[in-house]
């Protein structure tokens, strides 16, 4: 959970890196708080928005020539901003009609 305090160390001294790489450096909680608070105005439920995006994630789909060569490009960058492998890394090169999964944890 975000503080006031983690991007400090025990010393209370900022550590620049751990706000710009990595998974501490994402700002998806103000995209998923205004997701939300948009949903007042929605004339679906919020699942059923989702479910597209979900169904993609879950069953996958066939990457395009441009995305293969980015997935390429940035692997160890992937690799070493992350505490975990994202689904855009695997042991061999991808390449253009690759299926790329990315499987849900959250059941809404």
């Amino acid at each position: 959970m975000a503080n006031k305090d983690m991007y400090l160390d025990t010393n209370g001294n900022p550590q620049m890196k751990l706000s710009q790489d990595g998974h501490l450096a994402a700002g998806v909680p103000g995209t998923v708080a205004g997701l939300f608070a948009s949903m007042k105005y929605a004339k679906l439920p919020f699942k059923k928005l989702i479910a597209p995006a979900i169904k993609l994630a879950e069953y996958g789909y066939a990457i395009t020539e441009a995305e293969a060569e980015a997935f390429n490009d940035f692997k160890e960058d992937f690799i070493n901003l992350n505490t975990t492998a994202p689904a855009f890394v695997k042991n061999i090169p991808w390449k253009a009609g690759d299926t790329l999964f990315q499987k849900t944890w959250l059941i809404l």
